[in-house]
Order: C-alpha cells, then sequence, then structure tokens
C-alpha cells in the first residue's frame, strides 16, 4: 500500500521560489529530457553527469529492467547552490538521493498505473515546485492533492499513477530515490 508522508518540517530554509526560478531559467535555456511529450524535465544527479541522462523510454521493457537509479550519484551540468544546499540537507537526514531531477507533467495530462523499479529504495521524495488545484497522485486506495512548497516521501512500490486536470499549468516536482536510514520517516520502514 502507498503511504504518503509530510516532512516538509525537515526543510524549514529550503528556497522554494529559487527552484521555481531555476526551473523557469531550464525552460527557457535547455531542451527537456524525457521519453513522452506528457512527462519530461531535467536530471540533476545522473550517471553520466549530463542532465539528459536516466529518461527512460516507457515503451522499452529491457531498458526499464535494466534501469539502475543507485548510479544515478553525479550532478549534472544544472546544479546549482540551492540544490547542493538541498542534496547536503537530505544526507543530514539520512535520505542521501539519486535520481535526482525535476520531473514536469504537462496540462491534460496523467501517467498510467505502475510500480517504480524499487531495487535502490521503495522511497521517492517529492518537493512539490509548482502544482494547481487539479494534480493528484492516485493510488487504489485513495487520491492525494500534494500542496506546493511541501515535501513528501512516498513508497512508490505498489501501484500509483498522477494526474494533471488543469487546462494550462504544467505541475513541477523536484523528486529522487532516497533511503530512510535515519529513521526520519514515522510512516515508512528503516533501510540500511
Amino acid at each position: 500500500m502507498v503511504k504518503i508522508e509530510d516532512v516538509t518540517e525537515f526543510f524549514p530554509n529550503l528556497d522554494w521560489e529559487s527552484l521555481m526560478a531555476h526551473v523557469q531559467e531550464l525552460e527557457l535555456k535547455l531542451p527537456k529530457a524525457g521519453s513522452n511529450d506528457k512527462w519530461n524535465g531535467w536530471s540533476i544527479l545522473s550517471e553520466t553527469g549530463k542532465y539528459t541522462n536516466g529518461w527512460l523510454s516507457a515503451t522499452n521493457l529491457e531498458e526499464i529492467r535494466q534501469y539502475n537509479v543507485s548510479k544515478h550519484t553525479n550532478p549534472t551540468e544544472i546544479i546549482t547552490p540551492t540544490l547542493s544546499q538541498l542534496i547536503s540537507d537530505l544526507q543530514e537526514l539520512g535520505l542521501t538521493p539519486v535520481g535526482m531531477r525535476y520531473w514536469q507533467l504537462l496540462p491534460a495530462s496523467k501517467g498510467k498505473w505502475h510500480c517504480d523499479n524499487v531495487e535502490h529504495s521503495p522511497l521517492r521524495i517529492h518537493f512539490v515546485v509548482k502544482t494547481n488545484p487539479g494534480c493528484f497522485f492516485i493510488t487504489e486506495h485513495e487520491r492525494t492533492h500534494l500542496k506546493e512548497h511541501h515535501a513528501y516521501l512516498i513508497n512508490v512500490d505498489d501501484y500509483h499513477i498522477v494526474e494533471n486536470n488543469s487546462t494550462h499549468e504544467t505541475r513541477t516536482h523536484l523528486t529522487a530515490n532516497v533511503k530512510n536510514t535515519k529513521g526520519i520517516s514515522k510512516v515508512h520502514a528503516v533501510i540500511v
């Protein structure tokens, strides 16, 4: 069962406006990476250190099976001081990030029911940089609106889908796979 835990309290100094300004700058300067016209964005930590690295084709099942997010630890060319500080903060909390990226879900779009590859860890942290009232994280048991400028730990090893029902606003999350090594989560197990 998917559990969604608000962990915003652990990031009191996160500069949300800096993150949004960075996304706006990227939208003007760099083409988005990604496998389709609904999901895309930019990698912040990747295997090769390139922002385009780590985006899988949703149709290539062999590529998906062999994908190893734990190798995605190298800062890319889009790293900023705010992101470097956030990575340090996550490490201090025992949530060392891998595969960090800005994910965008375009207006009037939704994903497909899926479980994520959880070889590294079933936990993903979502920093909600930009959202709108029509965006939902949906599981078999609930439909949750993740609030803007909040951070959530979510286990992604059970079926879920996301949707953006807005006709004009893009949803932007900063995400990373993490392990709860110091037990800061109240609902997710410690992973060593």
